[in-house]
């Protein structure tokens, strides 16, 4: 977004925390940031290099607050820093008083030095920052004071601190009416409990106990308070009074609407994603009569889909690196013109040589525009109420792909067989059409080596290995139907159950990973999915087999990928979720293909199998009750 392009901004504080997730926030909403902070070099270097690996702007500057010459120290920075960043405009435009030190002393155990130390960063600081900023700022310029929930409940533990803040609501409030003629506004913002870096956090039952003193169930996050500061630095609020936030993400309330652009924009690329979805399914039911139509044994005709997930999960990890070499918009455009192409040549394959290489090219393709069709999302809206929006309409259009593909596949494979893999090309053409006209362009960023440390945790490894054997039974399973069944439209009812559940819930998957935990939720769904496949071991029916599964996929698919990517830094997510994704694409090619070289029964007992060993996984993730867990101070409201 480009909402503060051509202004300045300066965070105290954003090596870390509050005050990181603020800078980054100003600065994808095209802002300058000058990155404070005192000690933490490291960490200032690593925002800094972040913001500008994703086409921002921002710089460095230190400065210890508190002591003599702190303003003069810090601002000789700032102003050097934008001299040599904008063009020798040392202009600021947006101040966020971050920076600040916590207590955690009972009053009786305060010594003096630790009282004026507080108030000499928390309240002295922030009142002679804004009063040099005056001097850089024009009329119509922005000041948001970081406060604190601790001005409005009682902990004995942290009152110096609230006194200081307290202090900085009060300062809010007196220097809004002395700016107001320059339009200047003045805020501060006092959020709840937000996570940070005290090892509390990594407690599940603290956290839970946290959570559970919020209206949303869950402890506030840095990106929440930045979505409220950077709602502050681009609208005029009435002033002085602070911001209060009794839940984690106070900017829910501000929702912007969309633009007509915009949501064609988020059309085309959600339509995009419910072919990939149809690609498939359409597929699972008609492979017999592919099969037949090329004369193809049953393990060949599996390679349909196999090769689908191979270039899938093979690839995965290649369209981030790609996008930030030669920019999203070629990566998403040229995967769907060769995607395209690709469809047509499926539908004219004259031999299962040529028809599995365009399933896998075409299992290339959707590796590149899936994950950067939900990155253009994540730079076009606006983070927050829009974007969450953005990404749940994208995410309801993949969910519902599934289900359609099923039906639509009956209905061509009545036709023809062909039809089931010419159909997406036109499709995809039209979407090219669009797409060149509504996708932004955007420039390349930095390429980062692979961390194949930050991507190897054991949380990871779990999820992964609990997806692989969640996602190959289930093709397996899929691949018996349908060589089961009598016709290519049975095969579609028959196997429609199976994805209503993660449709229905694809909406409220988060909201429930937060109210039951994902080591729940991935227990639960792993052994309803092998209640089902026993009883189709049992039975031979497939039916209430269908719906066991489709629970379990909708109880652990999203929680799963919650687990895996759980703890680890905003940096490495990309990575580890391309991992894990890697990893449910490989596990359901390796049991398909070990499926389709079987005989009937064999091939149960290897999905029954494989769903015992998800649920050993899930057993063995779940993490234990730490015993002396309690409810922490609210001194982490800062």
């Amino acid at each position: 977004m480009t909402r503060l392009a051509n202004r300045t901004a300066l965070v105290t504080g954003s090596s870390r925390g509050i005050g990181r997730a603020t800078a980054e926030r100003l600065a994808s909403d095209g802002a300058l940031v000058a990155v404070h902070y005192n000690t933490q070099a490291k960490a200032a270097n690593e925002v800094v290099d972040g913001i500008v690996s994703n086409g921002g702007r921002a710089f460095a500057v230190r400065a210890e607050l508190g002591v003599p010459g702190d303003v003069d120290t810090l601002f000789d920075a700032v102003e050097a820093g934008l001299k040599a960043h904008n063009d020798g405009d040392v202009r600021l435009d947006i101040l966020v008083n971050n920076a600040g030190v916590m207590g955690g002393s009972a009053p009786q155990d305060m010594t003096p030095e630790q009282f004026d130390q507080l108030f000499a960063v928390n309240a002295k600081a922030p009142f002679f920052i804004i009063q040099r900023a005056l001097t850089l700022m024009p009329d119509g310029g922005r000041i948001i004071n970081i406060s604190s929930g601790l001005t409005r409940f009682a902990n004995p533990d942290e009152v110096a601190y609230a006194m200081t803040k307290g202090a900085v609501e009060m300062l809010a409030l007196h220097f809004a009416k002395a700016l107001g003629p320059r339009g200047i506004t003045v805020n501060s913002v006092a959020p709840g409990i937000t996570r940070n870096d005290n090892p509390l956090f990594g407690i599940p039952e603290a956290v839970a106990a946290m959570s559970a003193m919020s209206t949303f169930n869950r402890v506030g996050e840095p990106s929440d308070v930045a979505d409220v500061v950077a709602f502050l630095a681009t609208h005029r609020m009435p002033v002085g009074s602070p911001v209060r936030s009794s839940t984690p993400a106070a900017a829910r309330c501000w929702a912007e609407p969309m633009s007509p652009r915009q949501w064609a924009l988020l059309l085309m690329l959600s339509g995009n994603m419910l072919l990939d979805a149809l690609e498939v399914s359409t597929v699972v039911v008609a492979m017999p009569s592919i099969g037949r139509g090329l004369g193809l044994s049953t393990w060949a005709a599996s390679w349909t889909m196999t090769g689908f997930a191979l270039g899938f999960g093979g690839s995965i990890l290649l369209g981030a690196r790609l996008a930030a070499r030669i920019g999203r918009r070629r990566v998403y455009l040229g995967a769907l013109l060769v995607f395209a192409v690709a469809s047509v040549a499926a539908g004219l394959a004259v031999d299962g040589p040529m028809l599995i290489a365009t399933r896998v090219v075409k299992g290339i393709c959707v590796a590149l525009t899936a994950p950067t069709g939900l990155a253009i999302i994540a730079t076009t809206f606006d983070e927050g109420p829009q974007r969450n929006r953005a990404v749940s309409v994208y995410s309801l259009f993949g969910a519902s792909g599934f289900s359609a593909g099923l039906l639509l596949a009956g209905a061509l494979t009545m036709v023809s067989w062909r039809w089931t893999l010419l159909f997406s090309g036109p499709i995809a053409l039209v979407l090219l059409a669009f797409g060149l006209r509504l996708i932004p362009a955007d420039g390349t960023a930095t390429v980062r080596p692979f961390d194949f440390r930050a991507a190897a945790t054991g949380t990871l490894l779990r999820s992964a290995a609990g997806a692989a054997a969640l996602n190959g039974p289930y093709w397996g399973f899929l691949l018996l139907v349908t060589f089961q069944t009598r016709s290519a439209m049975a095969t579609g009812l028959v196997l429609l159950p199976t994805s209503v559940p993660l449709l229905v819930s694809s909406l409220f998957s988060g909201r429930m990973v937060r109210r039951f935990g994902a080591g729940r939720l991935i227990l639960a769904g792993s052994l309803s999915a092998l209640l089902g496949y026993v009883w189709y071991a049992n039975s031979g029916a497939p039916l209430p087999t269908m719906l066991f599964v489709g629970v379990g996929f909708m109880l652990s698919f999203a929680a799963l990928h919650v687990q895996a990517i759980a703890g680890v830094p905003p940096r490495a997510q990309g990575v580890v979720s391309g991992v894990y994704q890697t990893s449910v694409q490989i596990g359901g090619a390796v049991t398909l293909a070990l499926v389709a070289a079987l005989n009937h029964g064999a091939a149960t007992v290897l999905v029954v199998s494989v769903a015992a060993a998800g649920v050993v996984i899930a057993i063995a993730g779940r993490p234990g009750v730490r015993k002396g867990a309690s409810c922490p101070s609210r001194s982490l409201s800062s």
